[in-house]
């Protein structure tokens, strides 16, 4: 029933494209936002990458490998870090900020990060997401009297940033936008339906009722048209239609009464030719009958 109105029609299709359209905006900028906030967080682990590897360099350089271990751990202690450790390119992990994982392998996403040569990725890591990323650690000049002349990996640092936070940012983002885009869904139609019902269901429905009367005869009725819109004109173009036919009912009904006062006429013209017609036949019967008098007479 509600989808045989017209109005109702096109209520829910407007409803239905404000839905559509505001929820593809949200979705744009949910992940945009998203984007922006990986970005972030690979900015700044590429920040602390950078400086955990002068660290180490310096540390190196003054053959204090000892420093190292320590840095690992200070820097470790975040809580946004879900790893720094230094690998062998075969997979051994040299150092870590967790001490107990020393000597044993590195975990297969990782090393296939190192393996396919690229900087930085998003995996999971014991049902932690994370930002990975590594930076070869290759010998300088600096470093030939102990690992001998030829550029070479020594090493490879590895950073695991933990993207919890950053997830839990995200789906209150979501949550908020998606809410936003509820209540701007939910404002938006309220105000198309009240526009709709207010402004176009209720004159026609009264043009509707208007239709009926005149149907049934009562060519008195007219409306008021508030608006120099397009249902004001509609309005107009039905008060015209109806003074037409008004008009030609009034003309209908002239020509009617004088058909009547025409046919009363030819009526009344043969009631008097009748009256004469048996008035001259009443006089040929008199005079035939004098006539024959006469005749007997003489």
């Amino acid at each position: 029933m509600l989808l045989k109105s017209f109005i109702s029609r096109v209520i829910l299709l407007n409803i239905l494209i404000v839905a559509i359209g505001v929820g593809i905006f949200s979705l744009f900028f949910i992940h945009r936002e998203h984007s922006r906030m990986i970005a972030s967080a690979q900015e700044s682990a590429e920040l602390l990458l950078y400086t955990v590897e002068k660290s180490i360099f310096n540390s190196m350089r003054v053959g204090n490998s000892n420093d190292v271990q320590s840095t690992l751990e200070l820097v470790g202690r975040s809580d946004h870090l879900a790893d720094v450790r230094i690998f062998h390119p075969d997979g051994t992990i040299l150092r870590s900020a967790k001490p107990q994982e020393i000597g044993s392998r590195i975990d297969p996403e990782t090393m296939a990060l190192f393996a396919d040569q690229r900087p930085s990725g998003i995996y999971r890591l014991q049902s932690v997401q994370v930002l990975g990323l590594v930076k070869p650690i290759v010998a300088e000049e600096s470093c030939f009297l102990c690992h001998g002349f030829g550029r070479k990996v020594l090493g490879v640092l590895n950073l695991n940033l933990s993207l919890a936070g950053t997830n839990q940012k995200l789906r209150h983002t979501t949550q908020f936008f998606l809410l936003s885009t509820a209540v701007i869904v939910v404002l938006l139609s309220a105000g198309i339906s009240f526009v709709l019902l207010r402004f176009v269901k209720r004159p026609i429905q009264t043009m509707v009722n208007r239709m009926v009367q005149v149907e049934a005869g009562d060519l008195s009725v007219r409306l008021n048209p508030s608006c120099e819109d397009e249902i004001g004109s509609l309005m107009r173009g039905f008060n015209s239609m109806v003074n037409h036919m008004e008009k030609a009912k009034q003309e209908l009904e002239c020509c009617h009464y004088q058909q009547m006062e025409r046919a009363d006429r030819l009526a009344s013209v043969g009631e008097m030719s009748t009256g004469v017609a048996h008035d001259q036949k009443s006089a040929r019967r008199h005079q035939r009958r004098h006539l024959g008098a006469g005749r007997r007479v003489c």
